[in-house]
């Protein structure tokens, strides 16, 4: 049971908790609410942080209860990115068109650029944690989600407390498959271009069942342009997607 919340179902579970879809007592108010281990003083900083960004882009946090420890926020109807694209265990995905990637893409962009002028980190960007909401038939608002591997850039943190690397691997950036100590938002803005690139490709342009072979593809393949796709495009994802973060 959650305090003050009527729960209506499970919306998801992963290594960072459980997220139920509940209702606040007394009204008809939905929300998304997460249930996890207690914070540590950084972590509960860090949401405190997320507590305070208002952006169409960012799902909004609400309120943090005590016990059990959850993260209310907001509820955003819709689907993943993941769900869109289709995603295949492969790697391979649809293709979207080049005016859904620009407004997917676009929004996705803001987000990030708010969470990175507020100093923090996302860390595991992926199509699963993009979530795609249609208000209306004509209208899509991108909304970043899932923010349990989050940190402050002023907290250098590589490796969780069980020493398992902080993030997904067919997103990781070539910094993080060496596992370097120091690593700042240039990650997110590495992910973003692999999610970008699959979005206008329909594939992951390093996908491979062995990690250690994608990690050495992260590091050591170079950028590949996608055929009929537009040169602002290729020349940002060329961007994104370069070896060394001082030249993102």
């Amino acid at each position: 049971t959650i305090p003050g919340f009527d729960v209506l179902g499970l919306i998801g579970r992963g290594g960072q908790g459980i997220v139920y879809l509940a209702q606040a007592e007394g009204s008809q108010s939905k929300f998304a609410v997460k249930v996890c281990n207690r914070p540590d003083e950084r972590e509960y900083q860090n949401l405190k942080t997320l507590q305070q960004l208002q952006h169409p882009n960012i799902v909004k946090m609400f309120d943090c209860l005590v016990e059990p420890f959850a993260i209310v926020m907001e509820f955003v109807e819709g689907q993943s990115l993941k769900e869109i694209m289709q995603t295949s265990e492969d790697g391979e995905c649809r293709q979207l068109g080049e005016e859904m990637v620009q407004t997917i893409g676009g929004q996705m962009l803001e987000g990030l650029s708010l969470l990175h002028r507020m100093g923090i980190i996302h860390r595991d960007l992926k199509p699963s944690n993009i979530m795609c909401s249609f208000p209306h038939a004509d209208v899509c608002r991108v909304v970043l989600i899932d923010f349990g591997s989050s940190k402050h850039q002023d907290y250098n943190e590589t490796l969780t407390r069980t020493g398992q690397f902080v993030g997904t691997w067919q997103y990781f950036s070539p910094e993080q498959c060496r596992g370097d100590p120091q690593l700042d938002a240039r990650v997110d803005v590495w992910s973003a271009g692999v999610v970008l690139y699959e979005m206008a490709a329909g594939r992951n342009p390093f996908y491979s069942h062995d990690v250690l072979e994608l990690f050495t593809a992260v590091r050591r393949q170079p950028f590949q342009q996608i055929p009929g796709c537009g040169a602002a495009m290729n020349i940002f994802l060329k961007t994104a997607l370069k070896k060394d973060p001082r030249d993102r």
